[in-house]
């Protein structure tokens, strides 16, 4: 299986792009947020635009602007004060992110991001947050020759005292059909469950969270029998998916690298992060690795899906009031008194 990495920033033999500046934030408390925000493109004409967000077939500056302060509304509403680190997924570009950042939400205080170069095709996972990104790196899994698979973004943070490293992920939809595309979610799992053994056999020990739209669920991916997503139950074969544990007693008594613990299994309402024929489904997650669940100065504290509204809201053409038709999802972490 082959995996391209790009690298990026001025170390040119390095994985990732450095920044020696350490993070000055003292805090006992973070709050991190994924959302897929279906769709956002800017008002600029790069080539390339969906035909309903073409400004050359009359999508304008007016209808993104809207867009950026409906969802800005909802950003806000993530924490006490926004999340501290918020990963966006579907953004056009940096252009839409610096938009929606320095107009929609530049007294929440996010003076650091990060999104894939404009010259990588298709829609986008981007971060802001409130403290400097140490580093940052995209990698890409392949899709073999028939699919250019969306990269996977990590960012890593200086919490004082511990490393956080934020694992972003926008894996395949399930469209045409779920079984045609399990395939290219399973490319994902494995690059991402790699990445992880990684980060959990470094010697610092870094608090590790993957968040984002994975386009599937524990449920929606056991039919298959290559699957993105495995129960921590399993004794997975090592070219399975990404290995998943619900029980968080199962998940702390277990060394497993690679591994994560699912806390959607921790809330009852809203059942799911997006509506499909009148069925919630579970397609976004903010996983933290069972190494991380045994560290000694932070803890896992709540997780939530932000329900803005009964149901999601989607947004198009036909439906200009909309939002987007996948739920925030928010996890708050503390740090323990010594």
């Amino acid at each position: 299986m082959i995996f391209r990495i790009l690298l990026l920033g001025a170390v040119a033999a390095g994985l990732f792009s450095c920044s020696l500046v350490p993070d000055p934030r003292p805090s006992t408390q973070l709050v991190l947020a994924t959302w897929n925000v279906q769709n956002l493109f800017d008002e600029v004409d790069d080539g390339g635009e969906y035909p309903e967000f073409d400004p050359g077939r009359g999508w304008t500056r007016a209808q993104f602007w809207q867009r950026c302060l409906s969802l800005s509304r909802v950003i806000r509403t993530l924490g006490e004060k926004g999340p501290d680190i918020l990963v966006l997924e579907e953004l056009e570009g940096s252009h839409a992110l610096e938009v929606l950042n320095k107009r929609f939400l530049s007294d929440l205080g996010y003076s650091h991001s990060f999104v894939a170069p404009d010259s990588i095709p298709g829609v986008k996972t981007g971060i802001l947050s409130r403290f400097p990104l140490v580093r940052t790196g995209l990698h890409f899994p392949s899709g073999g020759d028939t699919e250019e698979l969306r990269p996977l973004v990590e960012a890593e943070f200086d919490l004082g005292g511990r490393a956080l490293v934020v694992l972003g992920n926008h894996w395949k939809s399930r469209i045409p059909t779920p079984r045609a595309t399990e395939k290219f979610r399973l490319e994902s799992a494995q690059m991402l469950r790699g990445r992880l053994t990684a980060l959990d056999n470094r010697a610092d020990r870094p608090l590790v969270i993957a968040l984002g739209d994975f386009n599937t669920s524990l449920e929606l991916s056991k039919v298959w029998e290559d699957r993105a997503l495995l129960s921590g139950t399993s004794e997975p074969n090592p070219d399975s998916g990404l290995v998943v544990f619900t029980s968080r007693f199962s998940a702390e008594k277990t060394e497993r690298a690679g591994a994560v613990w699912e806390p959607w299994t921790t809330v009852s309402e809203p059942k799911g992060s997006y509506l499909y024929q009148g069925g919630w489904d579970r397609l976004d997650h903010i996983f933290i690795t069972l190494a991380s669940l045994r560290l000694a100065d932070w803890q896992f504290a709540s997780f939530q899906a932000d329900a803005y509204a009964p149901e999601p809201q989607a947004y198009g053409p036909r439906t200009p009031d909309g939002v987007s038709d996948h739920f925030p999802l928010v996890m708050t972490l503390v740090r323990k008194q010594p």
